[in-house]
């Protein structure tokens, strides 16, 4: 039998992600804010997709700030021409 996860060593070793900075934000049809933003994590920079928040819905890690830059816009056209959905503008 393996052995037991230590999940107090594991929490420890979790550090929060740092904000870089927001991409976008829109409303859906539910009246929630849907945003997408860079952090910084160990391998690069992760780009998340959430409501505001809220959990994760979607997140990928890119080697360079301009690839994270990249994908953030991709999900963010991906997403306006599913429909329902209006951009916010920045304030």
């Amino acid at each position: 039998m393996g052995s037991v996860m230590d999940w107090d060593r594991v929490n420890r070793q979790i550090r929060p992600a740092t904000f870089i900075e927001m991409c976008w934000c829109m409303v859906g049809p539910s009246g929630r804010e849907l945003c997408g933003a860079v952090y910084h994590h160990p391998q690069g920079f992760e780009v998340r997709v959430n409501y505001r928040e809220a959990d994760v819905v979607d997140s990928h890690i890119e080697s360079s700030m301009d690839g994270a830059r990249e994908r953030a816009a991709a999900w963010k056209a991906a997403i306006l021409e599913k429909g329902g959905f209006r951009e916010l503008l920045p304030e």
